[in-house]
């Protein structure tokens, strides 16, 4: 299921990219006399000078991120902040978007299970440690720290907590716990924040 609403995704997100407003760079291709040949005598690729970077217009990603959304795999509106990183980093769109309703689902669940903690201890801790599994610690603390820049929604003690636990996260993936260690160490690690810092 979940390979099939990524592809879906991909699909849909293809035609984003190519709807665009502005021109895409355009890239020469090598002049054949600027390919080396090696000893052997095959062609080795040129090096290209340039590095493309994609970057999608911030209204266009929010009309996509609306969609998600809608759909459900997104439970709550972005923040300019977060639509500001998608915007950069378009290609993790989809993959953001499944491990957002991932650590969402496993958070209801846990929860479900065990009513001691709430709810979104779960959800942040899993999605930063998701986060950070796929793309790394530094992606996942931008990402999570500008879904945080939402003070009509959260107190800044309540964002405190959520980025502490947002941290924790990151450093169970780091560590290289399984997913069973992460949920061990949200009901018994000392360092979970459970309710606001102050």
């Amino acid at each position: 299921m979940k390979s099939i609403i990524a592809v879906l995704l991909l699909i849909f997100w293809s035609g984003l990219l190519f709807a665009q407003s502005e021109e895409p760079k355009k890239v020469e291709p090598a002049k054949p006399e600027t390919q080396a040949i090696s000893q052997a005598g095959t062609k080795e690729e040129p090096k290209t000078e340039e590095l493309i970077t994609i970057i999608l217009d911030k209204e266009i990603m929010k009309s996509y991120i609306n969609k998600l959304r809608d759909k459900g795999f997104l439970d709550e509106e972005l923040t300019d902040a977060e639509i500001e990183v998608a915007s950069r980093y378009p290609e993790r769109v989809p993959m953001i978007a499944e491990i957002s309703l991932a650590a969402t689902l496993k958070s209801k669940e846990l929860y479900n299970n065990d009513q001691s903690i709430p709810k979104d201890v779960y959800a942040h801790i899993f999605w930063s440690y998701w986060l950070t599994k796929e793309f790394g610690p530094e992606f996942a603390e931008e990402l999570t720290d500008a879904h945080e820049v939402r003070e009509i929604i959260n107190s800044p003690a309540e964002s405190a907590k959520d980025m502490k636990n947002n941290e924790l996260g990151r450093n169970y993936a780091l560590k290289g716990y399984s997913e069973e260690e992460v949920e061990q160490n949200i009901k018994t690690d000392p360092e979970v924040k459970r309710a606001p810092l102050w």
